[in-house]
């Protein structure tokens, strides 16, 4: 172990949005929020604490390091380029996570974005991912089997497929203040930015034909731009997540017609800016018996384009005691256009500048 004297502040060149500051993004109001917008100068994403475990420069030394981590450990990464993926199979405790964590220049390059996993969470639990970019890979962060594990101020771009995957009853994890873009390369249609769950055909592949319960996962304080799929897809068989303060956008040319998909239940999807020229902002839809049920939507603000439905509630799902609030607004300060009726829900945005 190595004691840093220094604080241990280390700078981190994140593009996402400051949590909770997403919903407040409407036009003239920026300086009176507070919100930074994507883009915005270095900043600090915490400590790494005094004390730490320096990795090596090679990849051999970062696979070996994650290894050996041992619940409280931290391991910190060089400003470098790590070539290569890497699998994570160890576990933190309650209490007592292991740390991961990058500085300014700190990079997981997979060298192909036609094949791997930048950083696989594997069974591996009680993990903070933070400060580091995963790029060139086929699919940039994927968590299998692994709980309370938390993505924070992490960039994951030039993936071929999605960006982030929760997956294999993955639950209780967070995606924090993050980026994502440039999704596809190679699947467009794979090109999610944040995964959660798996669809009802992969159950027999991932859960033992049972629902992929990736369940109570929060994606908050995000920006998400550029994807070739929905920004956000929610799959059937997930309960109980979050979907807070996010900047989402797709592609010029996306292969899909929203922004974010819900097939999950009971999912809090509020304070989102979301921009949809062409596509629909977001859908819900129950296409397995039982699920896309009691979700709710408010306080998001959409950038739509002329005439374009911002929230639509699909088919059957209109029966799935679904509510959408009349809180959401437009960044032009037209209505919101929805195919449901909104319902007036207690104010849960209090820094939004609408009733």
């Amino acid at each position: 172990m190595l004691t840093i004297p220094s604080p241990g502040v280390l700078a981190f060149r994140s593009r996402a949005v400051r949590r909770g500051c997403a919903g407040a993004l409407l036009a003239g109001l920026l300086l009176l929020t507070g919100c930074s917008q994507a883009g915005d100068a270095p900043r600090s994403y915490g400590v790494c604490g005094e004390q730490v475990t320096p990795v090596g420069a090679t990849a051999a030394e970062l696979q070996a390091a994650l290894d050996q981590a041992r619940p409280g450990d931290t391991l910190a990464l060089q400003p470098i380029t790590y070539v290569g993926t890497f699998t994570i199979a160890a576990s933190g405790a309650e209490g007592a996570p292991i740390t991961l964590c990058g500085a300014d220049g700190s990079r997981i390059d997979g060298g192909d974005v036609a094949e791997g996993y930048g950083l696989h969470l594997n069974a591996a639990s009680f993990w903070r991912i933070q400060g580091v970019e995963v790029t060139a890979v086929a699919k940039g962060i994927v968590l299998d089997a692994a709980h309370h594990n938390e993505i924070v101020n992490v960039v994951v771009d030039e993936v071929g497929q999605e960006g982030i995957h929760l997956r294999s009853n993955s639950s209780d994890n967070a995606v924090l203040d993050s980026v994502v873009s440039n999704t596809g390369l190679t699947d467009p249609e794979f090109g999610e930015g944040v995964y959660v769950g798996s669809a009802e055909s992969n159950w027999c592949r991932y859960t033992d034909c049972a629902p992929d319960a990736s369940d109570r996962n929060r994606i908050e304080g995000n920006a998400i731009s550029d994807v070739s799929a929905e920004a956000i897809d929610v799959k059937e068989g997930t309960t109980g997540g979050s979907i807070i303060g996010n900047m989402l956008s797709l592609s010029s040319d996306p292969g899909v017609d929203s922004v974010i998909d819900i097939k999950g239940n009971e999912w809090t999807i509020a304070e989102n800016t979301v921009t949809h020229h062409e596509q629909l902002g977001m859908q819900v839809h129950e296409i397995l018996e039982g699920w896309g049920v009691r979700n709710t939507i408010s306080a998001n603000v959409f950038d739509a384009g002329a005439g374009q439905v911002s929230v639509e509630i699909v088919g059957k799902a209109r029966e799935g005691a679904n509510t959408v609030g009349c809180d959401n607004a437009t960044m032009s300060g037209d209505s919101v256009l929805s195919n449901v009726t909104c319902s007036s829900l207690r104010r849960s945005c209090p820094s939004c500048p609408f009733p």
